[in-house]
């Protein structure tokens, strides 16, 4: 699989607007009572104007159902080929909003890793912000990356973060701080302004 395909699959999985890819070198959390088990989220979920893949979520078994398994399918019928990416995830409330730490779930061997891969291979963690609107919907919100940017500058949101390459930034913050500053962007509704919802397929 060529980069540009494992990075556009990411952003799709993101649900970004752009692929303007903004990650996190640490987890939102690594205290397990931080983590939520929620039914709800188990199934085949969709975008109901878009039949090019969908999504897969089920829990890692002997993990207490607080491991998320998100399988990423998209087809391609021009050349009648399936891609399939995994990620894993966690869900962890903070101040009373959902969010999903996702990461990009490589299972082969590292030295058998093909060399696209190499950009990933830092463990970076991608945070949405997710509700239930109502039953069989999800609605998922990823922040957007020039928003937070601005808004990290101005000192607005307390986190620090590398500038890797063009358009490819990485908080750099620990869990405690980089759960205070999505606390504070509460205040900041623009930094969610673009919305994707998914519909139950099964």
């Amino acid at each position: 699989m060529k980069k540009q395909l494992v990075l556009l699959i990411l952003c799709v999985a993101i649900l970004a607007s752009s692929c303007k890819v903004v990650g996190t070198l640490y987890p939102l959390s690594q205290n397990t009572n931080d983590f939520i088990f929620k039914k709800e989220m188990i199934g085949k979920w969709g975008d109901s104007k878009d039949s090019s893949g969908h999504y897969s979520v089920d829990t890692v078994s002997g993990e207490g159902g607080k491991l998320y398994e998100i399988e990423i399918v998209s087809y391609n019928k021009e050349k009648s080929t399936v891609d399939i990416t995994s990620l894993n995830a966690h869900l962890v409330n903070i101040n009373g909003l959902l969010y999903l730490d996702s990461w990009l779930a490589i299972k082969t061997e590292l030295n058998a890793i093909d060399k696209s891969y190499e950009d990933w291979l830092i463990a970076r963690h991608f945070i949405i912000r997710l509700s239930f609107p109502e039953i069989n919907v999800l609605e998922l919100m990823a922040p957007d990356t020039e928003e937070l940017i601005k808004l990290i500058e101005q000192k607005k949101i307390s986190l620090q973060y590398a500038n890797l390459k063009k358009d490819d930034y990485l908080i750099l913050d620990k869990p405690p701080v980089l759960q205070k500053g999505l606390a504070e962007s509460k205040k900041y509704p623009m930094l969610f302004k673009d919305k994707n919802v998914l519909h139950r397929l099964e």
